[in-house]
């Protein structure tokens, strides 16, 4: 019975043939001998590493960071109150949930954050310290900066009061997230709503202040240009903030194709 023929070695890279005795591991290295061939197919793609791992922090650091995201937070809805162009979404829908049931507008904030986070642990988000934190302390810093920061005075003011507290919004949301000490009920509803339909965190972000904002809208809460503003670019700004500090990878950009080696002089 004769013996099965094998099929000669090839390089990956140029294609050729090469002896039976020499193992594919070693193939690559054939083309740096002297009158080695030169690559004739198409070249692979030079691998990327992975980027190394964050840093461990301890927790009194983590604990600083949260608070400093918090006081962010703080200052962007401030700013955002005293541009005069109008409430947020979820604002509104507090304000107009006030109105239908008279439950009042702080209770009715805190119902609809108790409302979120039940209706997120299906998707798997736990509370943490950042939940409560969130709830309290941006209310905290709210009612400390707002007496000392100056309405806006005429359109132009007021849109960058409005413009400014969506971008620090945005920043605010990475710094206390990338603590790795839980998220508030609304920014935990929307990351996991964004692994479990795989949609960008913007989109995610988006389609929720817009259903918080149809929703106000008809329980009769107030609505102003800011609100429509407001739900439109959170999402990009929340997006920005997450990859600005390490929370989501950043964007991928293609690979560049190896250059092929030439022939040896």
């Amino acid at each position: 019975m004769s013996r099965r023929a094998r099929r000669p070695a090839r390089c990956p890279r140029c294609g050729h043939a090469v002896g039976a005795g020499v193992r594919s591991r070693y193939l690559p290295r054939l083309h740096a001998l002297p009158g080695a061939p030169a690559p004739t197919g198409p070249t692979r793609p030079a691998p990327v590493p992975d980027a190394p791992p964050p840093p461990a922090r301890s927790l009194p650091r983590r604990i600083a960071q949260l608070g400093c995201g918090f006081v962010v937070w703080g200052v962007a809805v401030s700013l955002m109150v005293r541009s005069g162009l109008g409430l947020g979404p979820w604002d509104a829908l507090h304000v107009g949930l006030d109105a239908t049931f008279g439950v009042g507008v702080g209770v009715a904030s805190i119902l609809v954050g108790v409302a979120i986070l039940a209706a997120s642990l299906p998707l798997g988000v736990r509370p943490g310290v950042a939940t409560v934190g969130n709830m309290v302390m941006i209310g905290v810093v709210i009612d400390a900066v707002l007496p000392l920061l100056p309405p806006a005075h005429g359109p132009a003011w007021g849109a960058a009061y409005h413009l400014g507290g969506i971008a620090l919004a945005g920043w605010g949301t990475g710094l206390y997230i990338a603590a790795r000490l839980g998220a508030g009920p609304r920014d935990g509803l929307v990351l996991a709503l964004a692994a479990r339909w795989r949609w960008p965190v913007r989109r995610v972000r988006t389609v929720v202040e817009l259903a918080a904002l149809v929703l106000g809208w008809a329980l009769g809460g107030r609505l102003g240009l800011g609100t429509i503003v407001y739900a439109v670019l959170i999402g990009p700004s929340m997006q920005w903030g997450l990859r600005l500090w390490g929370v989501l990878p950043a964007p991928a950009t293609p690979r560049a194709a190896a250059a092929p080696v030439g022939r040896a002089a």
